[in-house]
C-alpha cells in the first residue's frame, strides 16, 4: 500500500514539472531558430547573390569545366585588352563563367593604363569582338585609371561601353574628394561618375583633416554628375552645400551654407593632387547663409548666384536680397543684379538698387557701396536717379541727383552727402506746423555735411542755387521765401534742425511771397550781389537778411488799389527784418 502511494506522488510531481519543461523546451527551440537564422545570414553574407535588374535569367546550368586558380589574359596583338583571375572559375555550356574572389583588369588602347574591379563573386558573359558583360557581387571595388575608387555590393560592367552600373549604395573617393549615393553609373571612358540618389560629396584639405572628418566643403543633392576631365560636379534636386574658408581681412574661419534647385560646383588642383572647391554656380531659388566664426549670419537670396570661394565673392542675378547680420537695425540690400565681395566689404548693385539701414535709405539705378567689418554701411556711390535719405525723429533729409556720394560712421549716422552735377536737398519737418520745410537745388554740386551724431551741420552749393522755405500756413500773413544765387552756404544750429545762417553770393535774389492775398500784404523781391541771412533760433524762419551792394527792392501789392501801387527802393545796402509771428517782411532799412 505504501509503495502505491509513493508511485502516485512521483506521478503527480512529474505532472507538475511538465509545464516548466515545455517552457524550457520552447525557449531552447527559439534560441535554436535564431541561431539558424543568424547562420543563414552569415552564410549569405559569405555567398552574396546577384540582385541587379539586368542580370540574365536564361543562363545555362550545364557545367563543362571547373578550374581553381583561374587566370586569363586577352590580347590584341602585343597589347593586353584585359586580364582576369579568380580563386575558382566554373565554365558552362553557353560559355558564361561563374567566378569566386575575382579580379578584373581592363586596359586602355595602348595597353598601359588600366581600370580594376574586384569582388567576391562574378558572372562573366562573353560577347562579340572580345567584349563581355560582367556581373559582380559582394565587396565590389572599382579603381579607375583616373584615380577614382568606388565601393558597392552589386555592379554590372560592360566592356564595350566601359560603363559600370551600381543599383545600390555606393561610396567613392578620388584623392581628397569623397562621397556616397544610392546607385551610380561609372563611365570609365568619358571619366564621368553619375550619382543617382541621395548624393553626398566632401573635400578635405589634408589627410589629417580627412581622418578627423573635418571637411572644407560638403555638397548634398538628389542626384549629381562628377565630370573628372573638367573637374566639374553638376547637382540637381534640392541642392545644399556648406563651404569653409578664411576671411581675407580678419583671418577668421568663414562658412557659407547654400541651397538651390540645381548647381554646378567647380574643383581646382590644390596642394599636390588634391582638389578643392573653387566656386559654385547656383540656379533657382538660391538661399545663402554666410558667417564668420560663430557670428550672426548674412542672409542672401536670389534666382542665380556664383560664389567664388577663395575670393569670397558672390555674383547675384535676377532679384537679389541681402540682409547683413540680423539684428535690430540690419543692413537690407536689394537690386536686380549685383556683386558682393564679402571679405573686403564691397557691394555693386544694378537695377532698382536700394539699401536700408535703420533711418538711412539709399536708392538709385546703380550703387557702389563699402561696408564696415560689422557689415554696416560705410560709403555709398549712387548713380542714376540717386536718392540718399536720413530719417530722424524730428525731420527727414533727402539728397537727390544724378550722382550722390554718402559717407556713414560706425554708429550708422550719415556724415556727408555730396551731389555731383545738378541735384537737390529737402529737409522736411516731421510736424509741419512747427517749422519750415526747406528745399535747395543747385546746378553744379551740393555738399551736405553732418555732425558726428548725424545732425545737419552745413550745406554748400556750387552753380545757380535756389533755396525755398515753405512756412506753415497758419496765419494770414504767412510768407514763403525763395533765395537764389550763384552759390549758397547754409549753417545749422546745434540741434541740426533749424537754419542758423545763410550766405548767398553772386546775382542774389530774395523773394518773399505771402501765402494769402490781402489788401495789406506785398510780394517783395530784393536783388543784390550778395545776401547774408540770419534765422530765428527755432522754426527755420529768416530773422533778417542783409543785401549788399547796389540793392534793389520791388514790392508789389497782393491786391492792388488806387492808393496801393508798386514800391521800388534802391540802396547800397538793405536790411530786411521779418516778423517772428507772420514770417513776412516787417521792416526794411535802406
Amino acid at each position: 500500500m505504501s509503495e502505491q502511494k509513493t508511485e502516485n506522488v512521483k506521478n503527480l510531481q512529474l505532472r507538475a514539472k511538465l509545464p516548466a519543461a515545455f517552457r524550457y523546451g520552447s525557449v531552447g527551440l527559439l534560441v535554436l531558430t535564431v541561431l539558424v537564422v543568424l547562420l543563414g545570414f552569415y552564410r549569405s553574407s559569405k555567398n552574396p547573390e546577384f540582385r541587379m535588374q539586368g542580370f540574365p535569367t536564361s543562363l545555362s546550368k550545364d557545367v563543362v569545366a571547373s578550374i581553381s586558380g583561374y587566370e586569363r589574359r586577352e590580347m590584341n596583338g602585343d597589347v593586353t585588352k584585359y586580364y582576369i583571375k579568380a580563386d575558382k572559375a566554373v565554365s558552362f555550356a553557353d560559355n558564361h563563367q561563374e567566378l569566386e574572389n575575382v579580379y578584373l583588369q581592363v586596359f586602355d588602347d595602348s595597353g598601359s593604363a588600366s581600370d580594376q574591379i574586384s569582388a567576391q563573386k562574378a558572372v562573366y558573359v562573353p560577347a562579340d569582338n572580345k567584349n563581355f558583360t560582367a556581373y559582380f557581387s559582394g565587396a565590389v571595388s572599382i579603381a579607375t585609371r583616373d584615380s577614382l575608387n568606388v565601393k558597392t555590393e552589386q555592379l554590372t560592367y560592360n566592356k564595350e561601353t566601359e560603363i559600370a552600373t551600381a543599383e545600390e549604395a555606393i561610396q567613392f573617393e578620388r584623392k581628397n574628394v569623397k562621397g556616397k549615393s544610392f546607385g551610380a553609373t561609372v563611365n570609365v571612358k568619358a571619366k564621368k561618375l553619375e550619382l543617382l540618389h541621395d548624393v553626398e560629396i566632401e573635400t578635405f584639405d589634408s589627410p589629417e583633416m580627412a581622418s578627423s572628418g573635418a571637411s572644407s566643403g560638403k555638397l548634398n543633392a538628389g542626384n549629381a554628375v562628377y565630370d573628372q576631365t573638367s573637374e566639374k560636379i553638376e547637382l540637381h534636386n534640392s541642392v545644399k552645400a556648406s563651404l569653409l574658408s578664411k576671411n581675407k581681412t580678419s583671418g577668421q574661419p568663414q562658412t557659407a551654407d547654400v541651397s538651390s534647385g540645381r548647381a554646378t560646383a567647380y574643383l581646382e588642383s590644390g596642394t599636390g593632387e588634391n582638389r578643392t572647391f573653387k566656386k559654385i554656380e547656383l540656379f533657382d531659388d538660391v538661399k545663402i547663409d554666410t558667417r564668420q566664426a560663430d557670428g550672426k549670419p548674412t542672409k542672401i537670396t536670389s534666382r542665380y548666384a556664383l560664389y567664388e570661394k577663395d575670393a569670397d565673392r558672390f555674383e547675384l542675378k535676377n532679384g537679389l536680397h541681402i540682409i547683413t547680420v540680423e539684428e535690430e537695425n540690419p543692413t537690407d540690400i536689394r537690386a536686380d543684379n549685383g556683386v558682393y565681395e564679402q571679405s573686403v566689404g564691397k557691394i555693386q548693385l544694378d537695377g532698382g538698387a536700394e539699401i536700408t539701414q535703420g533711418g538711412n535709405y539709399v536708392r538709385g539705378d546703380s550703387i557702389f557701396a563699402e561696408l564696415f567689418q560689422n557689415k554696416k554701411l560705410k560709403h555709398s556711390r549712387v548713380l542714376g536717379n540717386a536718392l540718399v535719405r536720413q530719417t530722424a525723429a524730428d525731420k527727414t533729409t533727402e539728397v537727390t541727383g544724378a550722382e550722390v556720394n554718402a559717407v556713414f560712421n560706425e554708429q550708422q549716422k550719415m556724415q556727408t552727402a555730396d551731389v555731383t552735377r545738378s541735384g537737390s536737398v529737402v529737409v522736411t519737418p516731421t510736424k509741419p506746423g512747427e517749422y519750415t520745410k526747406m528745399t535747395m537745388t543747385a546746378q553744379n554740386a551740393i555738399n551736405v555735411l553732418f555732425k558726428t551724431d548725424g545732425l545737419l551741420n552745413k550745406i554748400l552749393t556750387d552753380g545757380r542755387t535756389t533755396v525755398k522755405l515753405d512756412v506753415p500756413d497758419n496765419s494770414e500773413a504767412a510768407s514763403n521765401k525763395i533765395l537764389t544765387a550763384d552759390s549758397v552756404k547754409t549753417l545749422f544750429n546745434d540741434s541740426g534742425q533749424d537754419l542758423k545762417t545763410a550766405e548767398a553770393i553772386g546775382n542774389a535774389e530774395l523773394v518773399v511771397a505771402p501765402l494769402r492775398a490781402s489788401n495789406k500784404n506785398y510780394k517783395t523781391t530784393i536783388t543784390a550781389p550778395r545776401f547774408d541771412c540770419e534765422f530765428f533760433p527755432t522754426g527755420n524762419n529768416a530773422k533778417n537778411c542783409v543785401a549788399s551792394t547796389k540793392t534793389k527792392t520791388v514790392r508789389v501789392p497782393m491786391q492792388p488799389a488806387a492808393d496801393r501801387g508798386t514800391q521800388t527802393i534802391t540802396a547800397d545796402k538793405l536790411n530786411a527784418s521779418f516778423s517772428p509771428q507772420t514770417k513776412d517782411v516787417e521792416r526794411l532799412d535802406a
